[in-house]
């Protein structure tokens, strides 16, 4: 996919799931974050595709807990951001 996607069609979300066992805690969808942020954050350029599922490390969860309403604990969770088609 190229620079010129239509992110408007798209939902962002983080989805949490406990670290033992990988069972399916919670998702929070993402609205208000923009599409250059995400690039930011997730270090790619314009024209790379930022459609896929990315795991936390401690730079996401930083700037992911400004989005989210309960303490991101990584040693507790496994935590993914990723976006799909609405």
């Amino acid at each position: 996919m190229s620079g010129n996607v239509d992110y408007s069609a798209i939902t962002w979300s983080v989805e949490i799931y406990e670290k033992d066992g990988d069972k399916f805690i919670k998702e929070y969808v993402i609205d208000k974050v923009s599409v250059s942020d995400i690039r930011r954050i997730l270090n790619k350029n314009t024209y790379d595709s930022i459609f896929d599922t990315y795991f936390f490390d401690e730079e996401m969860a930083n700037f992911f807990q400004n989005y989210i309403d309960e303490k991101i604990d990584l040693s507790k969770y496994d935590y993914f951001f990723g976006g799909y088609r609405k």
